[in-house]
Order: C-alpha cells, then sequence, then structure tokens
C-alpha cells in the first residue's frame, strides 16, 4: 500500500487536472477510462502521454515522480510507483526522439497545457530527449535526492 503521508499540493493537484483533462480531449476518452485497469493500446498510450506530460510540466525530480503516482493512486485506488512513471516517460521519450507526429503531439499538448493552466513560464525539461540516457539521467537526480 502507498505511502499515505504525500499530500500533493494544490498546485500540483490542479496542474495534473489540467494535463490529465488535455490528454483526455486529444485521445477522445472519458477522464476516468484514463486510469482504468487495462492494457488495451487505445488506453495504455494515452495513460503513458499522460505521464510523460507530467514529468515534463512538474519537471523530473523524484519527489514530482511520486506526485504523479500518487495521483494515479488517489483516483483509483491502484497503487504505483515512480517506476512507473519512469517507465512511460522513457517510452514516449524514445518515440519523440525518432521524430514525426509524436513530436507534434508533444508540442500540442504542451501548448494546450500551458494555455489552459495559465502556466506560462512553468519551466519544463530542457534536457534532450535521448530515450536511455534520458533514464539515466533521471536515474542519477534521484539518487541525489535520495
Amino acid at each position: 500500500m502507498p505511502n499515505n503521508k504525500k499530500k500533493i499540493s494544490d498546485k500540483n493537484l490542479e496542474t495534473l487536472g489540467v494535463i490529465h483533462e488535455a490528454v483526455c480531449n486529444t485521445f477522445e476518452i472519458g477522464l476516468k477510462d484514463l486510469f482504468i485497469k487495462s492494457r488495451k493500446h487505445e488506453v495504455v498510450t494515452p495513460r503513458q502521454w499522460f505521464q510523460y506530460l507530467c514529468c515534463k510540466v512538474l519537471d523530473m525530480k523524484h519527489m514530482n515522480l511520486e506526485v504523479i503516482a500518487r495521483y494515479y493512486c488517489d483516483i483509483t485506488g491502484n497503487y504505483q510507483t515512480h517506476a512507473n512513471v519512469l517507465h512511460s516517460f522513457k517510452k514516449i521519450g524514445d518515440f519523440i526522439s525518432l521524430g514525426g507526429i509524436e513530436q507534434e503531439l508533444e508540442e500540442d499538448l504542451l501548448y494546450e497545457i500551458r494555455r489552459d493552466a495559465g502556466l506560462k513560464g512553468v519551466k519544463v525539461l530542457s534536457i534532450p530527449l535521448s530515450g536511455s540516457s534520458m533514464c539515466n539521467q533521471i536515474k542519477f537526480n534521484i539518487q541525489k535526492l535520495c
């Protein structure tokens, strides 16, 4: 069972909600459908995008990985760890590094999130998305924080 000591701040909760809505609107799925327990491509892909975008907008820190996992847990009651979030981040990051439509989708979603939340100037990752090297950088940051 997850550690209930960590509470999501109101600002983070609002930001996660905006990202949640943006992803659901883009992929045309219901807000609750994003977190149903399913391995169907129609559910998994938007869920991975949600977690990826949360990492980008909240900035990648160990605490924020846990906040994203906590948000998922609070909605579904299903336990998720920072490792699940890291996997989604790496998976979508790998697709984006290949270029093409995923890169455009990322730009469109980040624009929509910033516009909808009034988050102009929110710090997002400036580290190049190069799949495994990005994941190694994240792991290094987590080890420094722990």
